[in-house]
């Protein structure tokens, strides 16, 4: 997925490019599993290291990013020739994305950024985003939507002193995992549970999302299904 990636946008830019990149998976018709990291586990990473990497999500505005690309990727029109979804049906998986609460996706990230980062390498990557080059990054990506217009960006509203920044910090490896994170995205785990609570919290929409699933099997009705047997 990386040569994708890096196909689509300019490596400072990868972060969002990625995770657009798995919304529009999350929101077809036929949505498939993003794969996680073997390994990338929650239960594999201390508690201390989970903290960490959840201050350095909510350091980025992961949920709020998380939203916005789901919401952006929910409004685009159909996904190919074989998404015969009506305009109803599209509404309802706007609605239905609207209402999943963030919350499983953060703690998916967090599991499996905490397990393939050290200490050093979170604090490293909290303090650049908490700095001035760092804020300054985000509020690009968030203009520019993971195009390569992202370094420009960062130069003509922070300088050449935080650009510089900017530049050093995509060369670290926490720069690296946190771009993985987002190019692995959710697992089909995240998804499911999300969208779950989504339902469970709305009774009118889980009216509407039981009609619009016995039309349209898959996709996010996935989240419907008895969860598969842990092996």
């Amino acid at each position: 997925m990386n040569d994708m990636i890096n196909r689509c946008a300019a490596r400072p830019a990868r972060r969002l490019a990625a995770a657009l990149l798995l919304a529009a998976a999350a929101v077809s018709p036929a949505l498939a599993a993003a794969p996680v990291a073997a390994g990338a586990t929650a239960e594999g990473a201390a508690t201390d290291g989970l903290a960490d990497a959840r201050s350095l999500l909510e350091a980025i505005d992961y949920p709020a990013l998380m939203r916005q690309i789901l919401q952006l990727t929910a409004d685009q029109g159909p996904s190919g020739p074989d998404d015969q979804r009506s305009d109803a049906d599209r509404e309802l998986v706007r609605r239905w994305i609207a209402a999943m609460p963030m919350t499983p996706f953060v703690d998916g990230a967090a599991g499996r950024l905490a397990a393939a980062s050290t200490a050093a390498e979170l604090t490293q990557g909290l303090a650049y985003f908490r700095s001035d080059a760092g804020r300054t990054e985000l509020a690009c990506i968030r203009a520019a939507l993971g195009t390569p217009g992202v370094p420009d960006c960062i130069r003509e509203r922070g300088g050449e002193a935080q650009y510089r920044a900017h530049q050093a910090f995509a060369e670290t490896p926490i720069e690296d995992k946190l771009g993985n994170v987002m190019a692995d995205g959710a697992s089909e785990d995240d998804f499911r549970t999300a969208a779950r609570l989504a339902i469970e919290n709305d009774p009118a929409l889980a009216k509407d999302a039981a009609a619009h699933c016995q039309r349209n099997p898959g996709g996010l009705c996935r989240a419907l299904e008895p969860a598969p047997a842990t092996p």
